[in-house]
């Protein structure tokens, strides 16, 4: 199989996942985010070698708050918003990043411990059961285990609305790519 192939079919494994939007379905939402934007030699990277005019660009709502300088203290657990949940809300802004950017933004911060979108997805990947069922491997793996038992919405774990919000995104990052590949009369 090629690359575009394998673009095309991971895209659309992805979206479907999205559309049938259940934990199982969000959980493993990270084998095609890993394949895309995350591997080695992510296929939207490999594909930019012959789409290069075609950009990749994420989009997220983030807090608009500058903590630093409001001249009172963060509180202790602040959360990426996930667009899918409705209108921005006042305290949020939306920004536009690249895939590097976007892997090393922060989708959480506890108690002064910022976790990362990469971080997020592996997580979810090789602790959670997305590809691999395994052990949280080090105090900040822990966490954000600790943080999806206790923080919930909707009787959804944060981690997976975050990593609901984390795919739309990156599904919404890689449509130019998509449509680029299948104009181009890709399989």
């Amino acid at each position: 199989m090629d690359a575009s192939r394998l673009f095309v079919d991971t895209c659309h494994e992805l979206e479907q996942r999205l559309v049938e939007n259940t934990p199982h379905s969000i959980l493993r939402t990270s084998l095609p985010l890993r394949q895309l934007i995350l591997d080695d030699s992510p296929l939207v990277l490999q594909l930019r070698r012959t789409h290069r005019a075609v950009p990749v660009e994420f989009t997220v709502d983030v807090s608009a708050i500058d903590w630093d300088t409001v001249g009172f203290p963060a509180p202790d657990v602040e959360f990426l918003l996930d667009q899918a949940l409705g209108p921005l809300p006042p305290m949020f802004k939306r920004i536009t990043l690249d895939l590097e950017r976007f892997l090393k933004l922060r989708f959480a911060r506890v108690e002064q411990k910022t976790f990362t979108v990469k971080e997020v997805i592996e997580f979810m990947a090789y602790v959670e059961g997305g590809i691999h069922l395994g052990r949280a491997p080090d105090d900040e793996q822990k966490r954000l285990e600790e943080i999806g038992k206790f923080f919930q919405l909707d009787n959804l774990s944060l981690v997976y609305v975050a990593m609901r919000g984390i795919a739309t995104a990156a599904l919404r990052a890689m449509r130019p790519m998509l449509d680029a590949v299948l104009k181009t009369g890709a399989p």
